[in-house]
Protein backbone atom coordinates (compact mmCIF):
# COMPACT_ATOMS: atom_id res chain seq x y z
CA UNK A 1 0.00 0.00 0.00
CA UNK A 2 1.29 3.46 -0.88
CA UNK A 3 0.71 6.19 1.71
CA UNK A 4 1.23 9.87 1.01
CA UNK A 5 1.80 12.42 3.78
CA UNK A 6 2.84 15.89 2.80
CA UNK A 7 5.90 15.75 0.57
CA UNK A 8 7.05 12.30 1.74
CA UNK A 9 5.83 9.10 0.16
CA UNK A 10 6.53 5.71 1.73
CA UNK A 11 5.44 2.13 1.38
CA UNK A 12 3.67 0.55 4.35
CA UNK A 13 3.10 -3.15 4.68
CA UNK A 14 3.32 -5.81 7.32
CA UNK A 15 6.56 -7.18 5.98
CA UNK A 16 8.16 -3.70 5.81
CA UNK A 17 7.24 -2.94 9.42
CA UNK A 18 8.69 -6.29 10.51
CA UNK A 19 11.92 -5.65 8.62
CA UNK A 20 12.28 -2.20 10.18
CA UNK A 21 11.65 -3.57 13.67
CA UNK A 22 14.05 -6.45 13.09
CA UNK A 23 16.67 -3.95 11.86
CA UNK A 24 16.22 -1.92 15.05
CA UNK A 25 16.68 -5.03 17.19
CA UNK A 26 19.80 -6.08 15.28
CA UNK A 27 21.26 -2.58 15.68
CA UNK A 28 20.52 -2.59 19.42
CA UNK A 29 22.08 -6.06 19.77
CA UNK A 30 25.22 -4.96 17.91
CA UNK A 31 25.59 -1.87 20.09
CA UNK A 32 25.15 -4.02 23.19
CA UNK A 33 27.79 -6.51 22.06
CA UNK A 34 30.27 -3.78 21.15
CA UNK A 35 29.88 -2.30 24.63
CA UNK A 36 31.16 -5.60 26.06
CA UNK A 37 34.46 -5.34 24.18
CA UNK A 38 37.47 -4.14 26.19
CA UNK A 39 38.12 -0.44 26.06
CA UNK A 40 41.50 0.65 24.76
CA UNK A 41 43.75 2.06 27.43
CA UNK A 42 43.66 1.71 31.17
CA UNK A 43 40.88 2.11 33.67
CA UNK A 44 43.69 3.11 36.03
CA UNK A 45 47.13 3.44 34.49
CA UNK A 46 50.02 1.86 36.38
CA UNK A 47 51.90 4.47 38.34
CA UNK A 48 55.57 4.50 39.14
CA UNK A 49 57.75 6.63 41.37
CA UNK A 50 61.43 6.88 40.51
CA UNK A 51 63.77 6.00 43.34
CA UNK A 52 66.85 8.11 43.97
CA UNK A 53 70.02 5.99 43.94
CA UNK A 54 73.21 6.92 45.78
CA UNK A 55 75.19 5.02 43.16
CA UNK A 56 74.49 3.54 39.76
CA UNK A 57 73.16 -0.02 39.56
CA UNK A 58 75.33 -2.65 37.95
CA UNK A 59 74.29 -2.90 34.28
CA UNK A 60 74.54 -6.67 33.91
CA UNK A 61 70.90 -7.64 33.26
CA UNK A 62 70.34 -8.87 36.83
CA UNK A 63 67.74 -6.48 38.24
CA UNK A 64 66.37 -8.93 40.80
CA UNK A 65 69.78 -9.68 42.35
CA UNK A 66 71.13 -6.11 42.49
CA UNK A 67 70.71 -4.50 45.93
CA UNK A 68 70.47 -1.00 44.38
CA UNK A 69 67.10 -1.89 42.80
CA UNK A 70 65.64 -2.96 46.17
CA UNK A 71 64.82 0.67 47.01
CA UNK A 72 62.67 1.02 43.85
CA UNK A 73 59.01 -0.02 43.89
CA UNK A 74 58.00 -1.79 40.66
CA UNK A 75 55.11 -0.76 38.44
CA UNK A 76 52.88 -3.74 37.64
CA UNK A 77 49.37 -4.41 36.33
CA UNK A 78 50.08 -3.75 32.67
CA UNK A 79 47.59 -4.37 29.87
CA UNK A 80 48.26 -6.08 26.57
CA UNK A 81 48.12 -4.54 23.11
CA UNK A 82 48.05 -7.77 21.10
CA UNK A 83 46.17 -9.98 20.57
CA UNK A 84 43.41 -8.53 22.79
CA UNK A 85 43.97 -4.84 23.37
CA UNK A 86 43.05 -3.62 26.81
CA UNK A 87 42.91 -7.00 28.58
CA UNK A 88 45.24 -7.75 31.46
CA UNK A 89 48.65 -8.99 30.38
CA UNK A 90 48.94 -12.77 30.38
CA UNK A 91 52.42 -12.65 31.95
CA UNK A 92 53.62 -10.54 34.87
CA UNK A 93 55.99 -7.65 34.16
CA UNK A 94 57.73 -5.42 36.71
CA UNK A 95 59.25 -2.07 35.72
CA UNK A 96 61.62 -0.26 38.08
CA UNK A 97 62.79 3.33 37.63
CA UNK A 98 65.64 4.98 39.47
CA UNK A 99 67.98 7.90 39.01
CA UNK A 100 71.28 9.34 40.18
CA UNK A 101 72.48 12.92 39.83
CA UNK A 102 73.67 12.16 36.31
CA UNK A 103 71.51 9.36 34.85
CA UNK A 104 68.10 7.70 34.66
CA UNK A 105 67.91 3.90 35.00
CA UNK A 106 65.07 1.59 33.99
CA UNK A 107 65.02 -2.02 35.08
CA UNK A 108 62.52 -4.53 33.72
CA UNK A 109 61.70 -8.07 34.80
CA UNK A 110 59.53 -9.91 32.28
CA UNK A 111 58.20 -13.20 33.63
CA UNK A 112 57.23 -16.00 31.26
CA UNK A 113 55.72 -19.43 31.89
CA UNK A 114 57.46 -20.78 28.79
CA UNK A 115 60.69 -18.81 28.21
CA UNK A 116 61.88 -21.36 25.67
CA UNK A 117 58.94 -20.38 23.43
CA UNK A 118 59.99 -16.71 23.14
CA UNK A 119 60.54 -15.47 19.61
CA UNK A 120 63.84 -13.77 18.89
CA UNK A 121 64.18 -13.02 15.21
CA UNK A 122 66.34 -9.92 15.24
CA UNK A 123 68.23 -8.54 18.20
CA UNK A 124 70.17 -5.74 16.55
CA UNK A 125 70.01 -2.30 18.08
CA UNK A 126 66.97 -0.26 16.91
CA UNK A 127 65.59 -3.27 15.01
CA UNK A 128 61.88 -3.58 14.33
CA UNK A 129 60.09 -5.62 16.98
CA UNK A 130 56.96 -6.26 14.92
CA UNK A 131 57.48 -10.03 14.56
CA UNK A 132 58.88 -10.85 17.98
CA UNK A 133 57.99 -10.86 21.65
CA UNK A 134 58.78 -7.40 22.91
CA UNK A 135 58.43 -5.12 25.88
Amino acid sequence: MLVERGLATRFVCRRGCFVRRLGSWVLALCIGLVSLLPVSGYATAPRIVAAQFDQAPLLDGEVRNDSIWQSATPATGFRQVRPYEGLMATQRTEVFVGFTDSALYIGVICYDDEPEAMLVTDSRRDASLDDTDSF
